[in-house]
């Protein structure tokens, strides 16, 4: 989960003062099926989602390949589901139908014009995500950037225009998150889709919820491992003490 190892890396590397101004310290998580190393990341002013006490957090998670869906039933079945639960009269805009290497999530990649106007999380009709058959996690519904993109979350509430490459939305309701607002594990698929489509090893998306938030991605590649690095940001917006 990249809630969960954002927000303990935050609190291990800050508030328990493992992490700034000690260079190269990492916080290692051992999770079921990896081990996450996660490190404080540099500050930057371009980019910041709020006012508060926030820090970075760079992150290394697991690559996954995502293979397209060829079959014509399967895909027949999810661009059905696409227009059915965005309530769209064609499929025209949709580009490409894919599939995680655990048959996870489905990634459907369509044109910026099409995303723009999907509707929001309350009008979707989530039943016909969960009667899809072929996967067991969520919905990736991307598309790469052709034009500037809004950024409310800038300091002082000011609206900026920002160079994302591309822009995302999950949606899990199998697993009972109906839309997620930022999903780190998704962004393990779309580093590495985007970054083959486009050529780039440092790609910068932002996930479209309606809280919304930008998630730098980073492939790293070597002889021996392929894995992602993202960076996010962790605010404090609350401490205190336990008595158990």
């Amino acid at each position: 989960c990249g809630h969960a190892t954002l927000a303990s890396a935050s609190v291990v590397l800050h508030i328990l003062g493992f992490g700034p101004g000690k260079k190269g310290v990492d916080a290692i998580f051992h999770a079921k099926h990896d081990i996450l190393r996660t490190k404080v990341a540099p500050p930057i002013s371009k980019i910041s989602d709020s006012g508060c006490s926030a820090a970075r957090i760079a992150m290394d998670f697991p690559w996954k390949d995502e293979h397209e869906i060829t079959e014509v039933a399967k895909r027949s079945d999810v661009i059905s589901m696409i227009k059915s639960a965005f309530h769209l009269r064609s499929d025209a805009g949709v580009l490409y139908v894919g599939i995680d290497c655990d048959e996870g999530d489905i990634l459907v990649e369509v044109t910026q014009t099409l995303f723009l106007s999907l509707c929001d999380e309350e009008k979707v009709d989530f039943s016909h995500m969960v009667d899809l058959d072929g996967y067991n996690r969520g919905i990736i519904v991307c598309c790469k950037c052709t034009s500037k993109e809004e950024d409310n979350n800038t300091k002082g509430g000011e609206k900026t225009k920002t160079d994302f490459d591309f822009i995302s939305r999950f949606f899990g309701p199998k697993v009972g998150i109906n839309e997620d607002p930022v999903t780190g594990s998704a962004h393990c698929v779309l580093g590495p889709y985007f970054g083959t489509k486009l050529g780039k090893l440092k790609l910068l998306g932002k996930q479209m919820s309606s809280r919304g938030g930008v998630v730098e991605c980073t492939l790293k590649i070597d002889e021996s491992t392929k894995r992602v690095g993202i960076v996010g940001t962790a605010v404090t917006f609350m401490s205190g003490t336990l008595h158990i």
